[in-house]
């Protein structure tokens, strides 16, 4: 293939919204870097949705908090990476003991192998401690560049100081990259200056970045910055194509959407809560009515091994009907596949959920649109359309928070409701 295609996200927070959010974006993309997912290892499962799609590596920050059993305050940390499965076969994970960098590596048949790391480095409030931590991120970094000499490197994420600081922590990122001959690079002219953005108390900052070898980008200044309206984050996602020349080891044909193809029955599953049964019944009875029945083969004794004596009315067969049993079969089950189908609407996984409704639909397209029109006018940092903007997607981060909540209410309402009842049939079908 002739380049990879790279996106990064700080998630603060891996929920439903940057999970749509991704949806829509997971055919433009290769490789897919996640910070800030707030997953454990017993949680991280949420990112299964993708499966079909990417091969997810995944680590967690709460490890250690989660086996003292002293648990306060909000979920923090987690990084991931993720690599389209067409890339899978020739892709293994790196470890770095530092769930703060996530490290895979792809074998390249024809090249270098590539290491990709998704990386969140600690935030620096100029502390003896903090920065002691984020020296410590970067020696992890340095180790895996010398255990793997001779490849070339991506890494990408919050780095959590800007280029063009002048604090210490930013200096040990400059002299890492200058030691190492990597390449810092730039937002494309005429993007966001910024990655990070509190609206409220307008802070903005550029924090999240690409890291690379030089020879893989055409240009230092490479980087997109997706000012995106159903984004929920507080970071934009940044985005880079990488210009190198790459080849799975498993010398196959590379297809991005080869994997959305062959599995896109699997990502959809039928709703039979909002179905017609009865339209669904009488589908399958014209679809059965169709099929010829052969009653030869169903009735047919199979072969006579001589000791037991066989009546004229049933002859033995040597003949196999295998074959004529397979199809009977098949044309069975493609009648109520058929029938399902036609009559039976369909959710797509990991994206529907019981309490999404049309009007989480409206308001993140209300989103969508009061972002664009932001973005059209050069996107200012004040006035009505940015304050529509920020209102807009302030009413849809919430909206999502309160129908899963008032959704949990009422479906442990209604348990306890039919358990009180002691009825076991209705208790166990609202579950």
């Amino acid at each position: 293939m002739a380049g990879l295609r790279i996106l990064s996200l700080n998630c603060h927070g891996y929920n439903l919204g940057i999970q749509s959010y991704l949806f829509r974006m997971i055919n433009n993309y290769d490789i897919i870097l996640l910070q800030e997912t707030w997953l454990s290892d017993c949680t991280n499962s949420k990112l299964d949705c993708f499966s079909d799609y990417f091969l997810v590596y995944h680590s967690s920050s709460m490890e250690d908090k989660i086996n003292s059993g002293l648990m306060y305050g909000r979920p923090f940390g987690g990084t991931a990476v993720m690599v389209r499965q067409g890339l899978a076969l020739s892709c293994y994970r790196i470890s770095t003991d530092n769930p703060r960098i996530t490290c895979v590596c792809l074998e390249n048949a024809y090249g270098p192998d590539l290491l990709v790391c998704s990386v969140y480095m600690p935030w620096c409030d100029r502390s003896f401690e903090q920065t002691v931590e984020y020296e410590a991120c970067i020696g992890c970094l340095q180790g895996v560049i010398d255990r793997h000499a001779g490849c070339l490197f991506l890494f990408g994420g919050d780095l959590n100081v800007s280029k063009l600081s002048s604090i210490e922590c930013s200096s040990h990122v400059k002299q890492f990259v200058e030691s190492n001959n990597l390449l810092w690079l730039d937002a494309i002219d005429g993007e966001c200056d910024y990655t990070y953005h509190c609206d409220a108390n307008f802070h903005y900052s550029l924090l999240d970045y690409f890291i690379v070898s030089p020879c893989m980008v055409s240009a230092p200044k490479a980087v997109k910055i997706l000012c995106d309206g159903d984004n929920p984050s507080d970071h934009f996602a940044i985005t880079c194509m990488l210009t190198t020349q790459f080849t799975p080891m498993d010398n196959a044909q590379y297809c991005p959407n080869a994997s959305v193809r062959n599995n896109c029955l699997k990502n959809y599953k039928l709703n039979w809560n909002g179905a017609n049964l009865t339209s669904y019944a009488n589908t399958v009875s014209q679809l059965l009515a169709q099929i010829a029945i052969p009653n030869d083969i169903l009735l047919c004794k199979g072969k006579s091994d001589g000791s037991v004596t066989v009546s004229l009315t049933e002859q033995s067969c040597s003949d196999d009907h295998a074959a004529a049993l397979e199809k009977y079969y098949n044309d069975i089950k493609n009648c109520l596949h058929n029938a399902a189908f036609s009559c039976v609407p369909s959710v797509k996984l990991g994206i529907q959920k019981h309490w999404w409704t049309p009007e989480l639909d409206e308001m993140k397209q209300k989103c969508i649109e009061a972002t664009d029109l932001w973005k059209s006018i050069g996107r200012p940092r004040s006035g009505d359309i940015n304050n529509n903007r920020i209102r807009c997607k302030l009413q849809y981060k919430n909206a999502i928070k309160d129908a899963a909540a008032n959704f949990d209410s009422s479906l442990n309402d209604k348990l306890y409701d039919k358990l009180s009842k002691k009825d076991n049939i209705a208790f166990w079908k609202s579950q």
